[in-house]
């Protein structure tokens, strides 16, 4: 807990300039959801946070589909499309 208090969100999120999508657990008592909706607000690319519910702060293990899906949409809107290369015979 005294770590997260003296946590500095501004200090980072100013070099982060890829789209980003966060996700936070409704139930998260280590890192609450007003600290994602401040991170979403201030993050200069933020395309979203998707609060998951009855999710604790192990997000990613305790949801793992709602995280791939999460993160198939982001790359596939943001991600440009690879050129397919044609074969020549």
């Amino acid at each position: 807990g005294r770590v997260l208090a003296g946590l500095d969100l501004d200090r980072g999120r100013r070099s982060l300039h890829a789209p980003t999508l966060l996700l936070a657990g409704t139930d998260d008592r280590l890192t609450p959801l007003a600290h994602a909706r401040r991170m979403a607000h201030l993050l200069p690319d933020c395309r979203g946070l998707l609060e998951l519910p009855d999710t604790g702060h192990m997000t990613p293990l305790e949801t793992p589909r709602a995280l791939a899906q999460a993160l198939e949409e982001l790359a596939e809107t943001h991600l440009a499309p690879r050129p397919r290369h044609e074969e020549t015979a």
